[in-house]
């Protein structure tokens, strides 16, 4: 935003200029690109960690990518459940 204070030479009257840029429409697409990455790069990470725990599936890359953080909780919750009962 810029401001500009003056004075009007032909007159005794002070004036206020403000002019803006507006970002708004440019926030909102680089929130949108931002989440686009994140959710492609945690979607290939928990990918590698399920190949890595010899678990990987189609279901699993599924629920990593749509359900992204739940999907991987839920990923955990059963290889948790999986590891108790091979481990009994």
């Amino acid at each position: 935003m810029l401001i500009d204070l003056g004075y009007d030479l032909n007159s005794t009257n002070w004036y206020v200029q403000i002019e803006s840029k507006k970002l708004f429409a440019f926030i909102p697409f680089i929130s949108f690109i931002g989440f686009a990455i994140y959710a492609t790069l945690f979607t290939i990470w928990a990918t590698i960690n399920a190949y890595h725990h010899r678990r990987l599936n189609a279901g699993w890359v599924l629920s990593f990518a749509i359900l992204n953080v739940v999907g991987y909780l839920l990923y955990f919750l059963v290889g948790n459940r999986v590891q108790t009962k091979t481990i009994s």
